[in-house]
């Protein structure tokens, strides 16, 4: 339940012992490398540049004969033994090998779509020519020395006998070639004086002209059809081919997934040298490393032709944060660091607050069948779905919680809501059914539940302000930690004795209320103005109850879910027990219960976290921390031993 410490490594190695040293802080996955704070004096090497062009073009050649591989094949572990590749297998040549595949992936790839998209203009132009078949002229048009020709069509919403009548006033003809519904298709013949004024007309009415071709040589438009018949299957014949051949070398897919790797550690090397310093015969290279990890990176170093040291961090660096907790704390880290990261050197809250969380996440969605159902669902996605790291922490986070849900159901009489009830008076006839609450039912008794909500607010709290005690202390400001926390807890101790003995509370809270009057002014050197802020200070007291009163949320988001539920339940039962009142049970049950965990389980999330980042954090929380990235080997479609 900490911030790792970390240590700033240097190293100097001969130029060409760099890229060495650099796989293996890559293979070693505990260094994040950062610009070193001599590359203001030196420029990157053109070659450089050149290369990271090269391995960064080389990588999308390959990501794109994967992707179309993907397509071809549904077992990715064909053609290259385990998908679980050691290191040694992407750096021993297999970018040899394998690039004249991607070569040979692509080239099939640009056939294919080649032939595609001609068989789409091949179509697009028998469609066209289709409406001429049993004609026997030139299309799209042909010319006479004194008359010229154009075929083509008007749409549906075309006055048609308004627009011959028209024409007729012109030297023109016109021939129906064709008509449906959606158009129709003409020849249209005028004198060559005229062609101009009936083109206008024409054209102002909507017509668009045919552009397919057929002539005399090539039969006409029956003919051309024909000929473009032909052409379309033999493609169709050629790209059923390139498809079984596309289908064939998807066998190599795996060996292409680890190329992309291989490119892709490639250039993050390649981005990590472009941060080091270059001198004439040397590279310098700068670092962070968590400092558990520090004997192992000494032990690698040592092994290497370079020198080094690590250093402590000093206040004007950019210490990256590596959180340390344990199994079930850490799956609650992506809540914590979408809030933000905290700030190197202050305090990690994950512990505590993955506590409150599953606590706070039970108490709002307190459901026994909900929580089953979330527990199995999410059980379900881990196993069976490929998900990535994040993703994964928080599914595991939402089985930790369902848990929750499911005690606090059992405790408050929630299951499904209350079909036990439900089924008891729609089904049964029995007029009120036993509760099967362990401890009390909280929609018979809302007002103890707001007090259950009210108490877990004070513990959220209290440890906020605890917390707050702890870091002052730790930095050296204890009398901080008494004036400006004890007090205030000393106050708030004295205001619950208050419901006990009022008489000792009372001592216990005026001696609070004092300690703040005589300490929260202490940095003025004037005497009534420094009791006039200390005075003031006891103004917080609202705002500390406005975080308290925030704390009604649990009972109310726990309401919302179990009286929707109920609502479900008697909805789903109202039929009485037949068949068709089992069949719309059914139904109704399924989809409202359904709708009911979708919409309550997004507000419990919601308001979960809502909870932990102003009402806890607000307290001690210092954020605008960024989190640790490790240089290491990249492994996108490839889990890399």
């Amino acid at each position: 339940m900490a911030i790792s410490p970390m240590k700033k490594l240097y190293t100097v190695v001969p130029k060409k012992g760099s890229g060495r040293l650099l796989k293996a802080l890559q293979c070693a996955g505990c260094v994040e490398v950062i610009s070193s704070p001599f590359s203001e004096h030196t420029s990157v090497p053109s070659a450089l540049t050149e290369k990271i062009h090269k391995t960064h073009f080389e990588m999308e050649q390959t990501e794109r004969a994967v992707q179309f591989l993907m397509e071809y094949n549904d077992d990715t572990e064909l053609g290259f033994g385990s998908s679980r590749l050691s290191v040694d297998d992407l750096e021993a040549g297999l970018d040899i090998v394998a690039s004249e595949k991607v070569a040979a992936v692509n080239e099939l790839q640009n056939t294919l779509y080649r032939l595609e998209k001609e068989n789409s203009d091949l179509e697009v132009e028998i469609n066209t020519l289709s409406p001429f078949i049993d004609t026997r002229f030139p299309i799209p048009a042909f010319n006479t020395a004194a008359t010229s020709s154009v075929c083509g069509s008007f749409p549906s919403n075309t006055d048609y006998n308004l627009l011959l009548k028209e024409l007729s006033k012109l030297a023109c003809t016109v021939s129906l070639i064709y008509e449906d519904k959606y158009s129709k298709t003409v020849l249209v013949t005028s004198y060559k004086d005229d062609t101009e004024k009936v083109i206008g007309l024409i054209h102002s009415n909507g017509f668009t002209k045919t552009h397919a071709k057929a002539s005399e040589n090539e039969g006409f438009a029956r003919g051309k059809i024909q000929y473009l018949n032909e052409r379309l299957a033999q493609n169709k014949r050629e790209i059923a081919a390139l498809k079984k051949e596309a289908s064939q070398k998807s066998r190599e897919l795996l060996q292409l997934k680890a190329l992309y790797g291989v490119y892709a550690s490639r250039l993050e090397r390649l981005e990590a040298r472009k941060l080091a310093s270059t001198t004439e015969s040397t590279v310098v290279l700068c670092g962070w490393v968590p400092e558990a990890n520090t004997e192992k990176i000494c032990l690698i170093l040592d092994g290497l032709e370079c020198a080094y040291s690590l250093e402590d961090p000093s206040e004007q660096d950019n210490v990256p944060v590596l959180l340390i907790n344990g199994r079930l704390p850490s799956v609650f880290e992506p809540v914590m660091t979408m809030y933000s990261v905290p700030l190197y050197g202050t305090y990690d809250p994950t512990v505590i607050m993955s506590f409150f969380y599953i606590l706070i996440f039970g108490l709002m969605f307190a459901d026994v069948g909900y929580g089953a159902l979330l527990f199995f669902g999410s059980l379900l996605i881990l196993k069976k779905a490929k998900l990535g790291y994040s993703t994964k922490k928080m599914l595991r986070m939402f089985m930790y919680c369902s848990l929750s849900c499911i005690l606090c159901g059992a405790l408050f009489g929630g299951y499904f809501g209350d079909i036990h009830n439900a089924v008891a008076t729609g089904f049964l006839g029995i007029e009120t059914a036993i509760s099967p609450a362990l401890w009390f039912d909280m929609i018979n008794d809302p007002i103890r539940f707001f007090t259950l909500s009210l108490g877990i607010g004070v513990l959220h709290l209290v440890a906020a302000m605890l917390i707050k005690f702890y870091i002052l202390c730790r930095d050296g400001e204890v009398f901080s930690a008494f004036a400006d926390v004890g007090s205030w807890l000393l106050l708030f101790t004295g205001i619950g004795v208050c419901f006990i003995n009022l008489n000792t509370g009372l001592i216990i809270s005026v001696s609070g209320a004092l300690a703040l009057i005589l300490t929260q002014g202490r940095h003025e050197k004037n005497l009534l103005l420094r009791l006039a802020k200390g005075v003031m200070s006891l103004y917080s007291i609202v705002s500390y109850a406005s975080d308290l009163l925030s704390y009604s949320r649990i009972l109310a988001l726990s309401l919302s879910s179990a009286i929707i539920a109920g609502v479900v339940n008697t909805l789903a039962t109202m039929s009485g027990f037949s068949l068709l009142g089992i069949v719309l049970f059914i139904i109704v049950f399924t989809v409202g219960h359904a709708l009911n965990i979708a919409v309550n389980l997004l507000g419990t999330y919601v308001h979960t976290s809502r909870l932990q980042y102003l009402e806890f954090f607000g307290k001690f929380f210092v954020g605008g921390g960024r989190e640790f990235a490790p240089f290491k080997y990249s492994s996108k479609y490839v889990v890399l031993k």
